[in-house]
């Protein structure tokens, strides 16, 4: 089994921090602008914290002391780059649809263009896997749309599988999720949400120059009307719970929730059976 130690940002809608783990040692950096992350430490002399005896009194450069190989090499430094560039270049006019843009984004250049680069060729900060289904893969993301005023409920945005080819879905955690979304395992098993997306993708790629747009264009529709209900939803529900209807928020934001998630299930069916997948 592979493993290997992460990097992490912990946030909140006023500050935000870096930490990177190596065994037992760890550093912590405060993010001031648009920054990125990968599985590859980056964190150098500008740390605002680090673990006991590791720097010994001196000043560290902890991505240096703990990187075995060139820290620029690799898909993990790629990757990185890339999404700081994107993110630096879009600085302060970073919104949900950006992030979005990023995650989906297929490119290895640390140049960062007026727009992001949704070809499905190998490499990116949207991995996919090799033709014969080996390799690695987006699993899946996540956007977190927080609020620092308290007008609204924190949104946040989850996609299933490949992000350039997902749908995401507003969840909020002050409902109940819907149990489907539980599902699954290391089996396929095509009643799980993530196993569905798993196939949508792997069959879109077979002929990528008659599906992606078709399942691009059914997507962009749904997220546009998410948008839409998502957020007037969470001024809903934030109304709710500060004048003590906190029952009847869960169960707005639950049905919510369900709702879209069977919208969403049922248009994955239906590009599955134009495509001849099911």
């Amino acid at each position: 089994m592979r493993t290997y130690d992460n990097s992490y940002i912990v946030a909140d809608p006023r500050e935000a921090y870096v930490i990177e783990t190596a065994g037992h040692d760890w550093v912590v950096k405060n993010v001031t602008g648009a920054l990125g992350i990968s599985n590859v430490y980056s964190v150098e002399t500008d740390w605002a914290r680090i673990s006991t005896g590791v720097s010994d009194g001196k000043r560290v450069n902890f991505a240096e002391a703990y990187t075995q190989d060139p820290r620029t090499e690799g898909s993990g430094a790629r990757r990185r780059a890339r999404s700081c560039s994107l993110l630096s270049f879009r600085s302060g006019k970073i919104d949900v649809e950006t992030m979005m843009g990023v995650l989906c984004d297929h490119d290895t250049s640390s140049e960062a263009p007026e727009t992001f680069q949704t070809g499905l060729k190998q490499g990116g900060i949207c991995v996919h896997a090799d033709e014969d289904g080996t390799g690695g893969n987006t699993a899946a993301s996540l956007v977190a749309d927080l609020c620092a005023d308290g007008s609204r409920l924190p949104v946040y945005w989850c996609g299933l599988y490949s992000p350039c080819l997902t749908l995401f879905q507003p969840v909020f955690i002050e409902g109940q999720l819907p149990p489907i979304l539980g599902m699954g395992s290391v089996m396929k098993d095509e009643r799980s949400p993530w196993w569905l997306f798993h196939k949508l993708s792997r069959v879109v790629r077979e002929k990528p120059g008659e599906r992606v747009e078709y399942v691009r264009g059914r997507w962009a529709e749904m997220q546009s009307e998410l948008f839409r209900t998502a957020y007037s939803l969470a001024e809903e529900g934030r109304h709710l719970i500060d004048g003590g209807r906190q029952e009847k928020a869960e169960k707005l934001l639950t049905d919510f929730m369900a709702g879209n998630v069977r919208a969403m299930l049922e248009a994955v069916g239906k590009s599955l059976k134009n495509f001849g997948g099911q």
